[in-house]
């Protein structure tokens, strides 16, 4: 599986890609917002792990341009911890969001299981876990269950 990480911190780049690559997954990097949406473009992922604040374009702006073309599963990975970041970016198509930071093991959790996107898409916004921030690892593995399933 393809995974591209989008954020403009060297060190969780860093850390994900590590976490990451450890377990077998392909990892992409972009740095700003511009260079997301043109990975996604050009590389095909099967998640995009996106912050919201990055330079050049703002990942809200990734997620609404994505949108418009991709049903990439998307999940926001960022430190805006308000609730209204949150709804923004899961009403433009976010699949999810976590706030920064989170343990290293949220990143790999279960991943390993498979579920169709569509269901997880499809789910209400408080389903997917809008107001459960004390489950942000089940979230994550979901997120990433959602990308397995594209392969399979």
């Amino acid at each position: 599986m393809r995974i591209l990480i989008a954020d403009d911190d060297p060190q969780i780049l860093r850390a994900l890609r590590i976490t990451l690559g450890a377990r077998g997954y392909e990892i992409i990097t972009a740095g700003d917002g511009a260079d997301a949406l043109n990975a996604v473009i050009e590389q095909h992922p099967d998640l995009l792990m996106l912050d919201l604040g990055m330079p050049r374009l703002d990942g809200l702006a990734v997620i609404e341009a994505v949108r418009g073309w991709s049903q990439v599963p998307i999940l926001v990975v960022s430190g805006r911890t308000g609730a209204a970041d949150k709804v923004d970016a899961l009403d433009l198509g976010a699949d999810d969001y976590v706030t920064k930071p989170f343990p290293h093991r949220v990143a790999h959790s279960g991943s390993s299981a498979a579920q169709p996107r569509q269901a997880c898409h499809s789910r209400a916004p408080a389903q997917r876990g809008l107001g459960a921030a004390p489950h942000q690892r089940l979230r994550l593995s979901a997120a990433l269950r959602c990308a397995a399933a594209k392969e399979t």
